[in-house]
């Protein structure tokens, strides 16, 4: 798999929000593998989704355990915490 990353930033932001609205329980490591050739302002927007009240597919991303979860997680915690 080697999907190319959009150079125009409405491109990955049309990505980004493609995932939010179609990510399955069955490719949640290979999106999270993706996500990491993204900018992390992408990744950041990405976490903004998954933690709106209302997005219907929360525990897909949230209740995913893998080492590629806690991996992304590990380096993208600045992005969670707002720090970095």
């Amino acid at each position: 798999m080697n999907a190319p990353v959009p150079d125009s930033p409405a491109a990955v932001c049309m990505v980004v929000y493609r995932a939010l609205a179609t990510i399955e329980r069955t490719w949640v490591d290979p999106w999270l593998t993706y996500m990491n050739r993204l900018s992390k302002e992408a990744q950041g927007l990405f976490v903004n989704g998954v933690r709106a009240p209302k997005y219907s597919r929360r525990d897909y991303v949230v209740q995913h355990r893998s080492s590629k979860t806690g991996a992304w997680l590990t380096t993208t915690c600045s992005v969670l915490t707002n720090k970095g």
